[in-house]
């Protein structure tokens, strides 16, 4: 992946996001929305960092890469296990990430880059099934795993060179 990412110090960047003053509400992130949360950890690493927002399903069946976050806190203000929570859930993603790029770098090394529209042709399709299979044991065909499908397909083309 091309955005620098330290695992390590995830919690204390998520807890200063957390605790932050969204500029669209005036109040702490934390208390406000998931949406604002997302916003200010795009705004920290990078838009990547935004992409957990619809990822997260709390529904063991329901098909989404994050599938196990700790209690979110909101009822009582808990800043802290809010942190935790959304800090698990960065960490879920971005480790998907990281496996979608190995995987697209083991299928269609160099991206597709110089190659001629056959051969990136031929590289789709060599790619697809072991993708679908991927996104299908990630996400155990639960009920949403097409959405994700979908999206790790669409990354997929791009990142070969042709439009979809």
């Amino acid at each position: 992946m091309t955005h620098p990412f330290d695992p390590e110090g995830a919690l204390d960047a998520v807890r200063a996001v957390v605790a932050a003053v969204d500029p669209d509400s005036g109040r702490r992130r934390g208390l406000w929305s998931d949406e604002s949360i997302a916003r200010g950890l795009a705004g920290h690493y990078g838009t990547w960092a935004g992409g957990w927002l619809y990822a997260v399903q709390e529904y063991p069946d329901s098909g989404t890469v994050i599938t196990s976050l700790p209690p979110s806190g909101i009822g009582a203000g808990d800043l802290d296990a809010q942190a935790r929570r959304y800090t698990s859930a960065l960490l879920q993603w971005r480790a998907w990430l990281e496996e979608l790029a190995g995987a697209f770098a083991r299928l269609a090394p160099g991206g597709g880059a110089a190659a001629d529209a056959g051969e990136v042709v031929r590289l789709r399709e060599r790619g697809v099934a072991p993708l679908v299979t991927l996104v299908v044991e990630r996400t155990q065909a639960g009920g949403l795993w097409l959405g994700t499908c979908a999206q790790a397909l669409g990354w997929f083309f791009e990142y070969t060179g042709l439009s979809v």
